[in-house]
């Protein structure tokens, strides 16, 4: 069975069955990780919670460029060529992602960084 990640029920009690967008899904789990965060995997996750902010263009190109580079890394299966930061309010961040298939688009909330 192929069920929507993170786990959630439907109306009736029973959990979702699909993945409506399974490449929102993936990148989900893969950017909401702050790298340092998984003990068994050090450099899981995604730098772009190490940026203080996004407030300038400067970081939030960075943090597409470590965005994209964490997806080719843990997820290439995924084909993602693009990530644009669409929104940036405090510490939530929405995302749009070009793979194959088109535009696929996800809020991270970022964690901040600590050295492992």
């Amino acid at each position: 069975m192929n069920w929507a990640l993170p786990l959630r029920l439907d109306a009736a009690g029973r959990f979702l069955a699909g993945r409506p967008d399974p490449v929102a899904d993936t990148a989900r789990l893969i950017l909401g990780v702050a790298p340092g965060e998984r003990r068994g995997l050090p450099g899981f996750g995604w730098e772009g919670h190490r940026l203080a902010d996004l407030s300038t263009a400067i970081e939030r190109e960075a943090a597409c460029v470590f965005a994209e580079e964490a997806l080719r890394r843990w997820a290439p299966d995924l084909r993602v060529s693009r990530v644009e930061i669409r929104a940036a309010d405090g510490r939530r961040v929405r995302l749009a992602l070009r793979a194959p298939g088109g535009w696929s688009h996800l809020e991270v909330e970022l964690r901040g960084w600590t050295a492992s």
